[in-house]
């Protein structure tokens, strides 16, 4: 077998585990930046061994084992990850300045859309905070066992320890997450009604400078917690009081629905004084049947943001013309830097179609997913809009499309997927429950580009 032979053989058989490699690092790490640059320290680790790979195990297993090691390796040098919460009890004063603490390492969000849908529930906040609390080994012991279900024998090749070792230490992070893990919330899945009245509730608040409206949203025994800052509060009416003087006026809050850790989430954005809305954060939602439990806001501005798909500023300009602009700058720096962009965090191509109408060529940056026979394909979402996109429509009428994908210029046919074939494809990219498909009941088409080779 050639270089270029396995070499394309590795990616398509590798590139299918990256979201569940990327959900395993951040378990471990804490971080989704952090994750990430794991993940791809794996991948060419493992392409650079591919050839030598004797299939003693299987893929998967190989991936793992050098991805925990990669992450045990990072884990030497870095301090627990935590929330406020697990550095004190609630503040008192909701009226006293909330200062910043940068010295602290900060547990992140990671947004659903980098994970695969069958792991979200297992980097939820509150598991991933109190994995923080084992020893690395014992949370690579307890992440490998229970959520990812290797075996003892294969945990214990993987970490080069024995089979005893790993039972031992096992017990040991069962025993030390029943102390520090909290007692598991009656959580309402994120597509169900209720939590999308309760996301509601919260965004008008915030956008209405409706307080009331909050008070409603929120559960009698509710916390915020500031992350950047020690400080949390505890219970509706300290949460109130601290919300008051945060809302502004009717118009300073924006906010667009997403999903984080299983979870759903807003992005943040506060008015500037002469421009449009810049983006603050995230806000992550801990919905119960009896109100909103929980928010963890996370700062990080532009950046955090831009890591869920979503741009950096807002205005009070139709969403078109938002996403218009925000298209524009993406396929630019697409260009400039060869296939790489600094937002979305996820891997994109450039799908340049012919308009059914008009006959005028139009390219848009898309995210995409590689199926396990190596088919790129990409889903006609357009953030959860009514209508179908309009290059969904002009690949309709003209299937003969255009895909920039890295260096790579390829000229594709778009083939558009019906029945279990679409149902299979979208499972790998989404649970169902995503903001996008909360905001209509459009199907979302799944499209396969014949002709694009998938990525190395």
């Amino acid at each position: 077998m050639t270089t270029t032979d396995w070499s394309e053989e590795f990616a398509q058989q590798a590139e299918p585990l990256r979201r569940e490699l990327l959900a395993h690092c951040y378990r471990m790490v804490g971080s989704a930046d952090d994750a990430a640059d794991l993940v791809q320290e794996t991948y060419l680790r493992a392409w650079r061994a591919y050839g030598t790979f004797e299939g003693r195990s299987s893929l998967r297993t190989w991936l793992h084992r050098i991805a925990t090691n990669a992450c045990l390796s990072a884990l030497e040098q870095g301090s627990r990850r935590a929330l406020p919460s697990g550095l004190g009890g609630p503040a008192d004063d909701p009226d006293a300045p909330v200062p910043a603490v940068p010295e602290v390492a900060w547990l992140g969000p990671v947004p659903d859309a980098l994970v695969s849908p069958e792991t979200r529930d297992t980097v939820r906040l509150a598991l991933v905070a109190a994995l923080q609390y084992l020893p690395a080994r014992q949370r690579a012991v307890l992440l490998l066992r229970e959520v990812l279900g290797f075996s003892a024998a294969e945990v214990a090749a993987m970490l080069d320890v024995s089979a005893a070792a790993v039972k031992s230490t096992l017990q040991r992070a069962r025993a030390r997450l029943d102390e520090v893990a909290p007692s598991p919330e009656d959580v309402v899945e994120p597509a169900e009604p209720h939590t999308r009245e309760l996301l509601r509730q919260y965004v008008a608040g915030f956008e209405h400078a409706d307080l009331a409206a909050l008070e409603k949203a929120l559960r009698a025994d509710a916390a915020i917690e500031l992350v950047g800052t020690r400080t949390w509060f505890a219970g509706k009416a300290t949460c109130l009081r601290y919300l008051a003087h945060v809302l502004g006026s009717p118009g300073d809050w924006l906010m667009t629905p997403t999903r984080a850790n299983g979870r759903p989430a807003v992005a943040t954005y506060y008015r500037a004084a002469d421009g449009p809305h810049q983006a603050l954060g995230v806000a992550v939602l801990e919905a119960t049947p009896t109100g909103i439990a929980r928010v963890t806001v996370f700062p990080g501005g532009p950046d955090l943001v831009a890591s869920f798909g979503l741009p950096p500023t807002r205005t009070a300009v139709p969403a078109d013309e938002e996403f218009r602009a925000y298209n524009e700058g993406v396929i630019g720096e697409f260009r400039a830097n060869h296939g790489t962009v600094s937002r979305p965090p996820f891997p994109i191509l450039l799908l340049t179609t012919t308009g059914a109408r008009t006959g005028r060529r139009t390219t848009v940056p898309l995210g995409f997913a590689v199926d396990d026979r190596g088919r790129v394909f990409v889903v006609a979402s357009k953030a959860g809009a009514p209508q179908h996109p309009a290059w969904y429509h002009n690949l309709r009428a003209n299937p003969a499309v255009t895909v920039e994908l890295g260096d790579g210029t390829y000229e594709a046919l778009a083939v558009v997927t019906t029945g279990e074939e679409r149902d299979r494809l979208y499972r790998t990219v989404s649970d169902g429950t995503s903001a996008y498909e909360r905001n209509t009941d459009r199907v979302f088409p799944v499209i396969v580009l014949d002709g694009v080779p998938a990525p190395a």
